[in-house]
């Protein structure tokens, strides 16, 4: 018993003193208040323990389950490979509040949410697809077939035209006969063809599909999914380019206070009045997402990182000066704002890791008291 009571409280002050919590919620005055985040593939020796011993603990401080789903949680939020669970998980803890099973599912949920649809489409459409592709290529070999068929029988009866006695009437009723098979095989020949038309269009409207997979449904921009084949276009036009390229993570401040006492559908609202802002940002270098629920991210292609920052920062103040109100009712919502943390893509190892200081700016500028827009630490 006494071992268990002195681990748990090595637990516990291990997991806040990753995250700069102290014991009574507040946050401690220390440089780093997240734990290293690391794939485990990257990590050797020291790192690799440290980012153990970090799930083992938070699991033990928030007396969470030891089962699979909140392991790969635990995994996926301290080793970087949810950045968007990771800050969650800090501002929730640096609120005082504890980790409770219900709000970790809960979070859980959320991300299911923003990617299940899209997948659903994607595999409905690869299957689709794959059929297209077989009845197409079945029409292209049958329509050919039946092409060479009906030339062969024209080749014949021609032949047989010239060579055979034209007052016989059995030769005139096979070569009546022969010009009908003639005809019907060109008919069929015409609805193979058409077939192939309709197929090309029933391709092109599954690529539309795919394509509005990875478009978020409310706000109009590209979702996750989307942002990913984003910042791998961007990255090679700027390798290519020899040109800079900024990522930034943006985040609706107090969104749950919005839902909470307003609503979902001013909630939404408030996201879709967000995106809006953001949207006014873009062009055919600057690329705006929706990352998940609150949660924004930004490419900025060809501009310095000061010159990303300041566009970015007078869409964030040109956002706090409006005042929202319910549409229902007209009470008076008041500002809404939102934070950011920008980071250049160029300056880091791989990409992975300039959206992981992006994020990190991002929990800064929260933890600063929001309303703000904080450049990653180099």
């Amino acid at each position: 018993m006494e071992h268990e009571i002195t681990l748990g409280q090595r637990s516990k002050r291990f997991v806040r003193d990753l995250f700069g919590i102290s014991g009574s919620g507040q946050t401690m005055p220390r440089e780093r208040r997240m734990p290293p985040s690391l794939h485990l593939a990257e990590c050797t020796g020291e790192s690799r323990v440290q980012v153990l011993d970090a799930m083992k603990a938070f699991l033990v401080e928030n007396d969470l389950p030891l089962t699979a789903d909140n392991v790969l949680a635990a995994h996926s939020a301290f080793t970087g490979n949810n950045l968007r669970l990771r800050r969650k998980i800090a501002l929730h803890l640096q609120s005082g509040l504890p980790v409770t099973q219900e709000w970790l599912e809960s979070q859980a949920e959320d991300d299911r949410q923003d990617s299940d649809v899209a997948d659903q489409i994607d595999q409905m459409a690869d299957l689709l697809d794959s059929s297209v592709s077989d009845f197409q290529l079945t029409a292209i070999r049958a329509r050919t077939a039946v092409s060479d068929y009906g030339r062969s029988i024209e080749e014949s009866v021609s032949e047989i035209g010239v060579a055979g006695d034209p007052g016989s009437q059995t030769l005139a009723g096979w070569l009546e006969i022969s010009q009908r098979m003639i005809a019907q095989s060109l008919q069929f020949e015409e609805r193979l063809r058409r077939s192939e038309t309709e197929a090309q269009k029933l391709r092109y409207e599954l690529e539309k599909v795919r394509r509005l997979a990875d478009i978020d449904h409310m706000t109009g921009l590209p979702n996750r999914r989307g942002f990913d084949s984003l910042l791998e276009e961007e990255l090679r036009k700027a390798n290519e380019n020899i040109e800079p390229l900024s990522v930034a993570f943006c985040d609706i401040d107090n969104f749950k206070r919005v839902n909470d006492t307003w609503g979902h559908d001013t909630g939404d609202r408030v996201i879709s009045s967000v995106a809006r802002s953001l949207a006014k940002l873009t062009d055919d270098k600057c690329h705006a997402a929706r990352h998940g629920g609150e949660e924004f991210v930004m490419l900025f292609r060809g501009i310095s990182l000061d010159e990303a920052f300041l566009r970015l920062n007078e869409a964030r103040e040109a956002l706090s000066q409006r005042r929202f109100v319910k549409e229902a009712s007209d009470e008076v919502i008041g500002a809404v704002t939102f934070s950011g943390g920008i980071a250049d893509v160029f300056a880091y190892e791989s990409p992975r890791f300039a959206l992981r200081a992006a994020d990190e700016a991002l929990y800064r500028a929260k933890h600063a008291g929001r309303n703000r827009i904080c450049l990653a630490e180099r």
